[in-house]
């Protein structure tokens, strides 16, 4: 049975794709990552919205159908994740001046590395597609066991938000003045994000009891959410964003805002609404993609006139919106053919 699209996931995916091509190219174009602005913490935010947006799409879709749909659900995400990840991968080696090992390659390539090592990723941010890989491979599980022994879905959650949350207050993250090169490669690995994902399939397992409860309520939430995520101060060293208290408060308020989002809210009327669709529908790629874009676009532009980074940066983001509306349209999208997937 086919269930209906829950547009205002693919709004929120969007502007999410669209908070991380801000954050890298304000951070390419300045040479800084200030923890402390609305872009520096999206720029590890986003991604987690991603996985509980990701969690909740996926249980959403699949719900009653899983475990014996598994061939069915298995084939459309690896047409699905695969090309993108492909093109990203292949380009990046193709313009990188560094070598890289065929163990890190074929890793790549087959997606294991989310497995193996997130961190060696060729792509810029295909570590969170190698999270996703992770995830998927334990999806149909998850599913099965939320629909029917919530007791041990709720147990296996808690397991999980307790070790996403207790790894905050451990080295390399606790320790001060740890560089991004030694907390990053920790950070990144999939066990760490898995509550993210176990937390949005949740929503969709327990979504006949949250209904129950007033949109404006949701709304509330939505809005506490957001003041508490963007007035939270955590100094300007990215470390702090994933580390001690703020990396709870910063991780509890951006499932609360997504949550929010997704209980109180629908489809938006007129041209809002197409656009944030229109968003949704390319952010894939537009995540992929953008930071291939920005290096294309400044090597060769800079080459024809003389201007300033931050030029350099809107050309690149005008570009990047044309490079993915194409990439998906013309590629990816075309092995989606069921109005239920996302």
């Amino acid at each position: 049975m086919e269930r209906d699209r829950l547009i205002q996931l693919d709004y929120l995916r969007g502007l999410m794709a669209l908070a991380v091509l801000v954050f890298h190219y304000d951070k390419w174009t300045t040479g800084t990552w200030n923890a402390d602005t609305p872009q520096g913490k999206l720029g590890v935010y986003a991604v987690s919205s991603f996985f509980v947006i990701s969690g909740m799409a996926l249980a959403h879709r699949y719900a009653g159908t899983l475990p014996h749909a598994w061939k069915s659900f298995a084939l459309r995400r690896t047409r699905r994740i695969f090309p993108m990840l492909w093109l990203a991968t292949i380009a990046t080696l193709a313009i990188d001046e560094h070598s890289r090992s065929w163990q890190t390659i074929l890793l790549n390539l087959t997606g294991l590395f989310g497995f193996a090592d997130a961190s060696a990723d060729i792509a810029t941010g295909a570590w969170s597609i190698g999270c996703e890989l992770v995830y998927y491979c334990f999806f149909p599980l998850l599913l099965w066991t939320g629909e029917r022994k919530k007791w041990i879905f709720l147990l296996l959650w808690m397991a999980a938000v307790a070790f996403g949350l207790a790894r905050a207050f451990f080295p390399p993250f606790s320790a001060a003045g740890t560089s991004q090169a030694v907390w990053w490669p920790f950070y990144v690995q999939a066990p760490g994000h898995a509550w993210f994902f176990i937390t949005g399939a949740g929503l969709s397992v327990f979504s006949g009891n949250l209904k129950v409860i007033p949109r404006k309520y949701w709304r509330l939430l939505l809005l506490a959410g957001i003041t508490v995520f963007f007035l939270m101060p955590t100094g300007n060293d990215p470390r702090l964003l994933v580390t001690g208290t703020s990396m709870v408060v910063l991780s509890a308020s951006t499932v609360v805002a997504v949550t929010g989002w997704i209980f109180g809210t629908g489809k938006l009327p007129g041209i809002s609404g197409r656009i944030l669709a229109w968003l949704g529908d390319v952010s894939y790629a537009l995540y992929l993609l953008h930071p291939l874009v920005y290096r294309g676009v400044k090597a060769v532009g800079s080459r024809l006139i003389d201007a300033p980074l931050w030029f350099w940066a809107v050309a690149a983001a005008v570009t990047s919106f044309a490079v993915a509306h194409l990439a998906e349209k013309k590629a990816a999208r075309s092995v989606i053919t069921r109005p239920g997937d996302q």
